[in-house]
């Protein structure tokens, strides 16, 4: 087998990486199996990321600051009304989730169990997207056009529809 290392093809196996554990989950996804997939030497894995864990988070790094590139454009958009960049935001995560479906089995596995990589979801995607969409909400809430509400039911309602639709 041989290394592949280059930076074009560093995001592949990162991407490569996240298929597996999204088809096979976390537990059932060995260093020795990723480096198969990944036609890499079974040593790649640990000496590049120096473990499984650490493989995981940066395939799943790579695919949430993916997602995150493409959803504060939205965000970053000056839209005349919260109510339309709410809608434009939901339209562009489900869009880019349809376009991912490593990163959205990935999402739902994950977001099933407490577990470090669980957390690390939470830390690095939930909780800047309920920040990020806050004034929004807000601003909508305020004026009574949403019912007042947790900002993370708001988020679960977008996101349990996802759920559904991998579990089918």
């Amino acid at each position: 087998m041989r290394a592949r290392t280059a930076g074009g093809q560093e995001t592949d196996i990162l991407r490569q990486g996240l298929a597996a554990f999204a088809e096979l989950g976390y537990d059932a996804t060995s260093t020795r199996l990723l480096a198969k997939r990944l036609d890499v030497s079974h040593n790649f894995i640990n000496d590049r990321y120096g473990s499984k864990a650490e493989f995981w988070e940066a395939a799943g790094g790579y695919a949430l600051e993916r997602m995150r590139e493409r959803l504060t454009d939205v965000l970053d958009t000056d839209f005349d009304d919260d109510a339309k960049r709410l809608t434009a935001l939901v339209r562009r995560f489900y869009r880019e989730i349809a376009l991912d479906p490593g990163l959205n089995r990935v999402l739902v596995l994950e977001n099933t169990q407490n577990s470090p990589r669980a957390n690390y979801l939470q830390e690095q995607y939930a909780a800047p997207m309920y920040t990020a969409l806050a004034p929004c909400l807000n601003n909508l809430m305020t004026a009574g056009r949403i019912p007042r509400a947790p900002k993370r039911l708001y988020f679960l309602a977008v996101m349990g529809p996802i759920s559904a639709l991998m579990n089918q």
